[in-house]
Order: C-alpha cells, then sequence, then structure tokens
C-alpha cells in the first residue's frame, strides 16, 4: 500500500481532485495579448494636447 494511512490516501485524492476542477489556481490565469497590446501602445503613446478628451 502506497500510503500509510487512509487519511494520507484520501488528501492525495483530494489534491488531485482540486487540481482537476481549478485549473486556473496552479497554472494562473493567461493574460489577454489583445488588452496587453493595447496597454503597452497607451502607455507608450504621448499624451495628447486636448485638455478635455471626452
Amino acid at each position: 500500500m502506497p500510503f500509510g494511512s487512509e487519511r494520507e490516501r484520501v488528501e492525495h485524492l483530494v489534491t488531485l481532485y482540486q487540481r482537476l476542477v481549478d485549473p486556473l489556481v496552479r497554472d494562473g490565469a493567461r493574460p489577454n495579448r489583445r488588452v496587453a497590446r493595447r496597454r503597452a501602445r497607451d502607455e507608450a503613446a504621448p499624451p495628447s494636447s486636448d485638455p478635455d478628451p471626452a
């Protein structure tokens, strides 16, 4: 038997289940490339001379 106790076996199974149902916790959310490009472009652009951008 690979587990020392029933508790160790159940903890292992719960960990596997959590990885299966919530992969974003492990891997993190992937960045949105479109939004990242736009943000980089906006930050690099010089500020407009128009005091009222609306």
